[in-house]
């Protein structure tokens, strides 16, 4: 009986001790979970500009330049309310929005910017606007930074020349090392969809800054093995 009661007696013993390391365990893990907590109260957000219909609307996705600066185009807005193209300078709390071109329905310009802008290596920003162009269907845009802080546009392609070329392009711009540009149209290409299903293109630097399209696939949906009016 003695030797039964000192085994209960230990084995209750041990039952405790490893019950209150477990007890501590879960204390440890409570507090990590409430020190957590607590830094994550102490992040706060950081307003760094309120958009207004003269300097933008509706803003798209930013690109952040070596030095910190930020830029990005709205689709909206600006001086003509046809999408803007702005740079965001952050100095600790405080930032400045300054539009470095404003889009407009004249002169065979793009209007309406979708997607993200992308940087080369010289500072050039390349993007996309849905609609203008030459022919209404779109262009892929270059804007080169000039001395005193300007900023200078030209138009790269405009969609839409011919039924085979692309029309709309939609979402993001991509650049190899090449410099080469590629992405993707709504519409156009492709005869199965009522305007065309989408395509796939690439736009290629020549001498005397000129540029050259190429259709790298277009879309069909007949049959639906392939896809149409496609983004990424």
């Amino acid at each position: 009986m003695r030797r039964t009661f000192l085994g209960k007696l230990r084995n209750r013993a041990m039952s405790s001790c490893l019950s209150k390391k477990l007890l501590c365990a879960l204390v440890a893990l409570l507090l990590m979970a409430l020190a957590s907590v607590a830094s994550a109260q102490q992040q706060h957000e950081v307003l760094l500009h309120k958009f207004n219909v003269n300097d933008g609307s509706t803003p798209q996705g930013i690109v952040m330049a070596p030095n910190g600066d930020m830029f990005g185009a709205t689709i909206f807005g600006g001086a003509n309310n046809a999408g803007a193209v702005y740079k965001l300078v952050q100095n600790g709390d405080r930032s400045e929005l300054t539009v470095i071109y404003s889009f407009s329905f004249q002169n065979s310009d793009g209007y309406f910017p979708l997607g993200n802008l992308i940087l080369d290596s010289q500072g050039n920003i390349y993007g996309a606007t849905f609609h203008g162009g030459a022919y209404n269907a779109g262009a892929v845009f270059e804007l080169s930074p000039l001395p005193g802080g300007q900023w200078r546009e030209k138009i790269l392609h405009s969609f839409g020349e011919s039924p085979s070329d692309g029309s709309q392009p939609w979402d993001h711009l991509y650049i190899d090392p090449q410099g080469n540009l590629f992405g993707t149209t709504e519409t156009g290409g492709g005869t199965n969809c009522q305007g065309g299903c989408g395509t796939a293109y690439e736009l290629s630097p020549l001498p005397g800054g000129q540029w050259k399209e190429t259709i790298i696939f277009n879309f069909d949906a007949e049959g639906g093995a392939d896809g149409l009016s496609i983004n990424v």
